[in-house]
């Protein structure tokens, strides 16, 4: 009986601890585990993607394994940096793997706030 019971006990943990996560849609997920600071945001507190609608398609396509490369010709402080970590956090949280942000000139790096991007990952539980 002990060790039947200890097989099943082991059995359970296995199956679960080895059941990748459910991909949920992105942007249901950013808006049910993501929090921002008023360091980071203008709007502190849980993500909403009612701000940005535009945003919801951009999460949804780097989501998609299909989509290899996703372009954003946005105006200025139109959510792009915002877009970009929220993509991130979902794919470290839910789809880990190599990933990589392409800016147009060196410059822009120090611009964007992505050499915090290692930081990220870090303050995630706290609020971005």
């Amino acid at each position: 009986m002990h060790s039947s019971s200890c097989q099943r006990t082991l059995e359970t943990w296995w199956q679960e601890y080895w059941t990748p996560p459910a991909t949920d849609d992105p942007v249901e997920w950013a808006e049910s585990e993501l929090q921002f600071s008023s360091r980071s945001s203008a709007y502190p507190g849980p993500y909403r993607s009612e701000r940005t609608p535009y945003v919801r398609q951009v999460l949804r396509d780097y989501a998609d394994p299909n989509i290899r490369k996703i372009v954003l010709c946005w105006s200025a402080q139109s959510a792009k940096t915002t877009t970009e970590l929220i993509a991130l956090a979902y794919s470290v949280a839910n789809i880990p793997g190599a990933s990589a942000v392409i800016l147009r000139e060196p410059t822009a790096a120090a611009d964007s706030g992505l050499p915090g991007i290692g930081k990220t990952h870090d303050r995630a539980q706290e609020g971005f």
